[in-house]
């Protein structure tokens, strides 16, 4: 019902928001799902009114209700735009990640670490559907999967690190620099938990 009281362009934001995971700010949402610069606001504003989106003063952050996100969901393929908006929501990610990579030392550590904490379940979709869709997503999804590999380190997440760098390593199958990092990363990881076979198989293939 009140999906029908919504405007087309309204419509086309509400199902495009739905590739987000647990929430998201404006600048991540022009990024993602604006056709053009600017005219984002005033439609998410609009969503909030309608109650359709929540927005978290606080945090600066806006979200779904998790029905009206599958609901939404299911109107994104409808429409046929699933996964254009996945590819765009995960190029977002990997430029993220990509970014606070080299902000992960010095005075701009906890402020990187707590964008990269907020944004964990969309880092955590973006790989999933990456790893999950063949190429050249996959690859796209091994390049994310590298550029977090410092940040799983330092939040002590070394059980989830060597899942995703395995999920990596088994479809990233082009030889090249991409895969050795991941091999090298994946067998570290395996060294560190008593895995010793298996690493040094990893660390000698990367090698």
């Amino acid at each position: 019902w009140s999906h029908s009281l919504l405007d087309e362009p309204e419509r086309a934001l509400l199902r495009r928001l739905s590739v987000f995971a647990g929430s998201w700010t404006l600048e991540t949402a022009e990024s993602v799902c604006a056709e053009r610069p600017g005219d984002v606001l005033d439609l998410l504003s609009g969503l909030v009114g309608k109650s359709l989106v929540v927005f978290d003063e606080g945090a600066g952050r806006y979200r779904m209700l998790e029905t009206i996100r599958q609901y939404a969901g299911d109107r994104l393929l409808e429409a046929g735009e699933g996964n254009e908006y996945r590819a765009r929501h995960l190029a977002h990610f990997v430029r993220l990640a990509n970014e606070a990579g080299s902000k992960l030392q010095g005075t701009q550590l906890s402020r990187t670490l707590a964008v990269l904490d907020a944004e964990r379940d969309n880092l955590r979709a973006a790989l999933g559907w990456a790893l999950e869709h063949g190429e050249p997503q996959a690859t796209t999804g091994g390049e994310l999967v590298q550029a977090l590999g410092e940040f799983w380190i330092l939040r002590g997440q070394h059980y989830e690190a060597r899942d995703w760098h395995q999920r990596a390593v088994e479809v990233v199958r082009e030889p090249g620099p991409l895969r050795a990092r991941l091999l090298e990363r994946y067998g570290s990881f395996e060294w560190q938990q008593g895995d010793l076979r298996e690493a040094r198989a990893h660390i000698e293939e990367a090698a």
